[in-house]
């Protein structure tokens, strides 16, 4: 999956052993793109995935990583 036919874009995260989950989604994806995630409290481990879907809807969830 290339970014020239990536459609949608969307981060999930969440503090480390809490239930609540945050997203923050880009709908419109260039060649070269950045993510902010927003209201991140420091010095706190975040856990995240990205889904990433093409234009025919087919999906890539990348696996759980810490920040």
């Amino acid at each position: 999956m290339s970014n020239e036919l990536l459609r949608k874009l969307k981060v999930q995260f969440r503090v480390v052993g809490t239930d609540e989950w945050m997203e923050q989604s880009i709908l419109r994806i260039r060649p070269r793109f950045d993510v902010t995630l927003r209201d991140l409290q420091p010095n706190t481990p975040y856990e995240y995935r990205c889904i990433l879907e093409d234009l025919s809807g087919n999906q890539l969830i990348t696996d759980w990583e810490i920040l």
